[in-house]
């Protein structure tokens, strides 16, 4: 079983079931549209004017971010803008991203309930019931009923998934392309897994110093340390301790 390119007519045919979903739940009064969810989700007391005045500053902060590693060594002023300072910037993005997502996945749950979402689904449900195909290019469903009988189906998801990335813009490398990992990764401030290295590739943690696999302290020869670099066991106990005398 795969996924085959939508054609013309396969895309006019599923914008027709999504124009159709569309009229059909807009009559709805109990159905969200997208620009409701801020209300909704008010209403709701699930979100208010702070949350909404952080998520702006947010995205502020990670556009100016953005602006400032595209332009390079030079502040907007023309000022000098170090490596290390664009190092600290890019982490701090990372954070800020991170905080991003976290603020708006309260309004994304409110998406995927509204009209918009459903009719998208809906749309998409029916490039799945005539894209899915057999090893031998024939088609999998007898019809859109068929289909959605069937969707939760393994090997179908599988598919669905596959049909999702030749529909859409959607890039399995996207995250390495957000302009503070790709600064991080270009000057090799963190490794393919994305954990900050120091030059010489060792693991370290946000303030520089050598860390393992699991994020403990360590010295140069591997062994454990507590925060004066002094070796420690697996428990934390200073491996130097000397009895105190009396």
């Amino acid at each position: 079983m795969k996924a085959i390119r939508p054609t013309a007519p396969n895309l006019t045919a599923a914008k027709l079931e999504k124009n159709k979903a569309f009229a059909r739940l807009i009559r709805d009064k109990d159905m969200l549209l997208r620009s409701e969810i801020n209300r909704a989700a008010q209403d709701r007391g699930l979100w208010d004017d702070k949350k909404q005045k952080e998520l702006e500053t947010i995205r502020e902060k990670i556009v100016k971010g953005e602006a400032q590693l595209a332009r390079g060594g030079k502040t907007l002023r023309g000022k000098p803008f170090t490596k290390a300072a664009a190092k600290k910037l890019a982490l701090d993005m990372m954070n800020w991203r991170g905080r991003y997502l976290q603020l708006n996945q309260t309004l994304s749950e409110f998406d995927q309930y509204t009209v918009e979402s459903y009719a998208e689904n809906a749309e998409f449900d029916y490039l799945c019931s005539v894209c899915i195909v057999d090893d031998d290019d024939q088609p999998v469903f007898e019809s859109l009923d068929d289909y959605k009988l069937r969707a939760d189906e393994a090997e179908i998801e599988e598919a669905a998934a596959e049909l999702a990335k030749l529909t859409t813009s959607y890039d399995d490398s996207w995250y390495d392309k957000l302009p503070e990992v790709a600064f991080l990764l270009k000057y090799k401030f963190v490794n393919d897994e994305y954990r900050l290295i120091n030059d010489d590739g060792e693991l370290v943690s946000d303030d520089g110093k050598l860390i393992n696999k699991e994020g403990q302290l360590i010295n140069k020869q591997g062994e454990l340390v507590n925060e004066f670099g002094e070796v420690v066991d697996e428990d934390g106990n200073n491996v130097g301790f000397v009895d105190f005398v009396d």
